[in-house]
């Protein structure tokens, strides 16, 4: 594995082994949605356990911790009705009525009841509804309301000594080849989105281009001609006033106007920064870009614009074991489902190591923050990153073509509720 797949791709790889790690779906009320949209509809994929429905529609069944078969359907009419009646879709200012695609009553092996000892079978009986709500002419702005916040059974576990408080309702939502997570909360049950555009490249940092080593150096003023030039002219000027020394004055005033247009127009590059100059300022413009860039790639889940998106930050050997290991083992991970996303990355110093005529290596500092989201929910992590990239000018660009960690360090969890809500949205 290359010294950059193991920066990028050790992230993801963390946050999918802490995601699984965990006991899912949980030992109380569950719930998992995911959202996508495209440009004939809207499709909300809603899954839950019996310990969430129960919180959210009343239904009776003769024993409490078993769904019998002929109790089924009066279940199923109740959730159909709160998830058409009470939630609500609003694409392009309009509400949109939605048509049931598929109602799903699932139940694990009861071998897994050790596992969830709070609510046993009913954590372990699952339903799926999977709701289309029709959009022919596209989704620019959208508004999706949710609503069934049951009381979050494990708190206590995850922080000891909280008060008990509604959940916080995780959503995966999958729009314009993107992949983002929203949350609903029950003091802000609506989520609004507008399209970005359908532009990856839009979306990516700009990154200066090379100046080749033998482009002619053309830039800024020869100044010391300039001087010479001005000074020239005044004596030609001085020499004119009088009537015996005209001519020469006239001569020298010629030849000091001339001197002053090549001054300006320079074209023999006397003066200026020489056209292959490299600075650690310079440097961190390009190397900082061709990262958050690279990170970038990854929201995405169309594989050929996830490999084209790659390969404006890394070239060769790089650019294809990242793409190849990192998206097929860890971005698309069919393990229940788990998906790993790209949440931002914030760049924390860079240091110029050397430079040639086309090429440089830096020594830089960076942080990377994503999450994976996992039946319902979303486990963020952040880790620092201090590395040694090199960086050559491929076929007139910059790109990566080498990169060694030096160091890394897990900084701990984001998991608050604004922590991962992506652009595009708003509460």
């Amino acid at each position: 594995m290359t010294p950059l797949l193991c920066a990028l791709g050790t992230l993801i790889g963390l946050l999918s082994i802490a995601s699984v790690s965990g006991a899912h779906p949980q030992d109380g009320p569950h719930a998992d949605l995911r959202i996508a949209v495209n440009d004939k509809a809207l499709t909300w994929n809603i899954g839950m356990n019996l310990a969430f429905s129960d919180e959210i529609v009343d239904v009776g069944r003769e024993a409490f911790e078993v769904l019998a078969p002929t109790e089924e359907a009066p279940l199923e009419a109740a959730l159909l009705k709160h998830f058409t009646d009470v939630n609500s879709v609003v694409i392009n200012g309009e509400v949109r009525e939605p048509v049931v695609r598929q109602f799903t009553i699932g139940r694990a092996d009861e071998a897994l009841l050790p596992l969830f000892p709070r609510t046993g079978l009913r954590a372990l009986t699952r339903f799926v509804c999977v709701l289309e709500y029709p959009a022919p002419d596209g989704v620019e702005q959208l508004e999706i309301t949710w609503n069934g916040y049951p009381i979050d059974a494990l708190a206590e576990t995850r922080e000891p000594g909280s008060a008990p408080a509604p959940m916080v309702i995780e959503a995966q939502l999958q729009a314009e080849g993107r992949v983002e997570i929203i949350r609903f909360l029950d003091g802000v049950r609506t989520v609004k989105w507008h399209a970005l555009g359908d532009d990856p490249e839009a979306e990516l940092e700009d990154v200066p281009s090379p100046v080749r080593a033998d482009t002619p150096k053309t830039a800024g003023i020869n100044r010391p001609l300039l001087y010479v030039s001005i000074g020239a002219l005044a004596l030609g000027l001085v020499m004119c006033v009088g009537r015996s020394s005209r001519k020469p004055g006239i001569g020298i005033a010629g030849l000091a106007c001339i001197a002053g247009a090549f001054a300006f127009v320079n074209p023999f590059g006397t003066s200026g920064p020489a056209s292959n100059e490299i600075d650690a300022a310079y440097a961190r413009s390009v190397v900082e870009p061709l990262l958050t860039n690279a990170y970038q790639a990854f929201v995405h889940t169309d594989e050929s614009v996830i490999y084209d998106l790659l390969a404006r930050s890394a070239s060769g050997d790089v650019l294809d074991r990242l793409y190849r290991e990192v998206y097929s083992a860890m971005v698309v991970s069919d393990h229940d489902q788990a998906r790993a996303i790209i949440a931002g990355v914030e760049h924390k110093g860079l240091t110029l190591i050397e430079a040639h005529d086309n090429a440089f290596s830096v020594k830089a500092d960076w942080e990377a923050t994503g999450s994976v989201y996992h039946w319902g929910h979303s486990h963020g992590r952040t880790y620092a990153y201090s590395a040694d990239i090199s960086v050559e000018d491929v076929e007139g660009a910059w790109r990566i073509v080498g990169l060694t960690i030096t160091d890394q360090i897990r900084l701990g969890d984001d998991d608050g509720p604004d922590a991962f809500l992506p652009e595009g949205f708003e509460l």
